[in-house]
């Protein structure tokens, strides 16, 4: 799984969502799971309906961002069916090396 915090009034973070969007159509079937995490600043404001995103997302109100000590946006968290928090990346989705290798070690 990987969850990704986004801010959906950031072009950088919904740029990564959509590139997210082709590696979990590529990795679906192999169980790849993304998950976004949506923390606008401001009060929601449909932004993320407008930009025709297709993966499952949750709007936060900075509590789980919070938690998770997110200090920019995105970021990835990549976590192992077992909860196990495998990597986190900050510089944009993670490559989709990185993901096959996370799917075989999850057989």
């Amino acid at each position: 799984m990987l969850l990704v915090f986004f801010n959906s009034s950031d072009a950088r973070s919904i740029s990564a969502f959509r590139e997210l969007d082709e590696l979990s159509a590529k990795y679906r079937e192999q169980g790849f799971v993304v998950l976004g995490v949506d923390t606008p600043k401001g009060a929601p404001d449909g932004a993320v309906r407008d930009h025709d995103l297709k993966l499952p997302f949750v709007v936060d109100d900075g509590g789980t961002a919070k938690s998770y000590e997110v200090a920019a946006m995105p970021i990835y968290f990549s976590i192992r069916r077992d909860g196990t928090l495998t990597f986190v990346h900050k510089a944009g989705p993670p490559p989709a090396r990185q993901i096959e290798r996370l799917l075989e070690r999850e057989d």
